[in-house]
């Protein structure tokens, strides 16, 4: 080969590549390649505590009440951090569409009055030129606490975030630049409108990272008093002192997104794209929701008129609110399709044992149907791998309806599916063959 025709590639022995989100190419180099795939779901990491398990809160607006939601999720943020003995200040990531977006959100009187002061304001993007109705021009750039600036200089205000020493929240609103090269662990906060699967991934990715401060903290304890009359009665009193600890956002913190959805669907599209990551439901858990008036949205970010308008108030979510329910029913739907396909026809081997799972399911089939176990099941004799599936699918989807049922799959997967497939081979083949999102879709 010629000095000329030889790529990067060739002058090293292995090439790693590394992803958190892989895009198609990734994904189908890997399956050809499985055994030199090393894979870590969210789920495993947050099981371990490597990343944050996330909190998922609502924000319910129309686009124009945009202002109002962020400055409703900064003041959840503050009272978190208060009660939170002021560990974790806010450092919220806000994700906007465009650069006039952008431009809009700051320019509004409670951001631009408080810029710098009751917290600090980056703004990351390329620069913009636009033109007003009367022919005037303006550059739109980014901006650092009202001050104009380059994006590298906003782009380092942001890569240098972890290390800030002053006690000021951080809000920084960008428009799709900052990549993955910044390594900013300390956001605690995600404010997303989209639910595009790679692109969400990316934001909500922000906040799982783990992130660690040190804190003089005061601890007491009681002490047993000197003295004859002391001991005879036991007498104590109570000592403080002053210990240096090390909290992690994992343990001690809040790791919050909030989705902007404005109806039911684009929730439930996004549940469904972020399970092309392995971000399942099983991997955040439900916290707030808020409903924000879209009318005179301007004016609620100003203080000298907050007080006329009625404070919308956040409410707790959780798996039992009617509207979680149908967003997690339709998901989860969505989710087993998708996994049920990818069994299939993507020669999946979730045992690991160099086999295509759906041909493993065929060759028990034929083993079992001699025995009526085939037919009587299935209710078809020369059943394949399709029908059974779909036949275990349609029955554990009704089954997790009994919470009798459901109990028992979460305390022993085994016997719930021997419950459905009556078979101890089955049992085995399907306890050890479905695939994360498959069992993701059932509940477990």
């Amino acid at each position: 080969m010629k000095k000329q025709d030889k790529n990067l590639a060739h002058f090293f022995k292995n090439i790693i590549m590394m992803s958190g989100t892989p895009d198609s190419v990734q994904q189908e180099m890997s399956k050809k390649n499985r055994a030199n795939e090393c894979k870590c779901s969210p789920k495993l990491a947050m099981d371990n505590g490597w990343i944050c398990k996330p909190s998922l809160n609502l924000v319910n607006c129309s686009e124009s009440a945009w202002p109002n939601a962020v400055k409703a999720v900064f003041e959840r943020e503050m009272k978190i951090w208060q009660e939170n003995g002021h560990l974790f200040k806010p450092t919220i990531l806000v994700n906007c569409k465009s650069i006039d977006a952008v431009a809009c959100l700051r320019e509004m009187p409670w951001f631009k009055n408080n810029a710098g002061k009751l917290f600090h304001l980056i703004s990351i993007h390329s620069k913009k030129t636009v033109h007003d109705s009367l022919g005037f021009t303006q550059d739109l750039a980014a901006e650092i606490d009202g001050r104009s600036v380059e994006a590298d200089e906003a782009y380092e205000a942001v890569a240098s975030i972890d290390s800030q020493e002053d006690s000021l929240p951080i809000i920084v609103f960008q428009v799709q630049m900052i990549g993955e090269g910044i390594n900013v662990r300390s956001f605690n906060a995600v404010i997303t409108a989209s639910n595009s699967d790679k692109t969400a991934m990316q934001q909500i990715g922000r906040v799982l990272r783990d992130f660690t401060v040190k804190k003089t903290v005061v601890e007491k304890h009681e002490e047993k008093l000197d003295g004859f009359f002391n001991r005879l009665f036991k007498k104590t009193r109570v000592v403080e002192t002053q210990v240096e600890k090390t909290f992690t956002k994992v343990k001690d913190g809040t790791s919050n997104v909030y989705v902007i959805n404005d109806n039911l669907k684009t929730l439930t599209d996004l549940i469904v794209n972020l399970s092309n990551y392995d971000l399942t439901s099983s991997c955040f858990s439900w916290g707030d929701k808020i409903d924000i008036n879209d009318g005179g949205a301007p004016e609620v970010l100003d203080e000298a008129d907050s007080a006329k308008l009625l404070t919308p108030e956040w409410t707790s979510l959780d798996e039992k609110n009617p509207q979680i329910i149908e967003v997690l029913n339709t998901a989860k739907k969505k989710i087993r399709d998708i996994a049920t396909y990818s069994f299939l026809f993507n020669a999946e081997d979730n045992d690991g044992n160099g086999i295509p799972d759906v041909e493993e399911l065929d060759a028990l089939l034929d083993e079992e149907r001699a025995s009526g176990y085939v037919e009587a099941w299935t209710g078809r004799k020369n059943a394949k791998a399709e029908t059974a599936i779909d036949k275990f699918n349609r029955i554990m989807s009704k089954m997790m309806l009994d919470p009798t049922f459901k109990s028992l799959w979460a305390k022993s997967r085994k016997a719930a599916i021997g419950l459905i497939v009556q078979n101890p081979k089955m049992v085995e083949f399907f306890d050890t063959h479905m695939n994360e999102k498959m069992l993701d879709s059932f509940g477990g």
